[in-house]
């Protein structure tokens, strides 16, 4: 599941603090998007993602075991 946010680290802070279980830190993805990852109660990943005005650098780092989902609920929807 993939939710979007215009607040990527709060968004995950809040899930985690919800029961979520953290499994990526925020981080920048591309050149204009903020993603992390939380696995719910029940084994799901979910991905908490916010697209930024400015391009980021992104870090050097394996996304092929990274999964991508189709469903995108806003997170201020929940």
């Amino acid at each position: 599941m993939i939710l979007w946010t215009d607040d990527a680290p709060v968004g995950y802070a809040r899930l985690v603090a919800l029961g979520a279980k953290p499994v990526q830190t925020p981080e920048p993805w591309l050149d204009h998007l903020l993603i992390a990852w939380v696995e719910d109660p029940d084994g799901h990943l979910v991905q908490v993602v916010q697209t930024l005005n400015r391009p980021v650098v992104e870090p050097e780092h394996d996304q092929t075991s990274k999964r991508n989902f189709t469903a995108s609920p806003r997170l201020a929807d929940l």
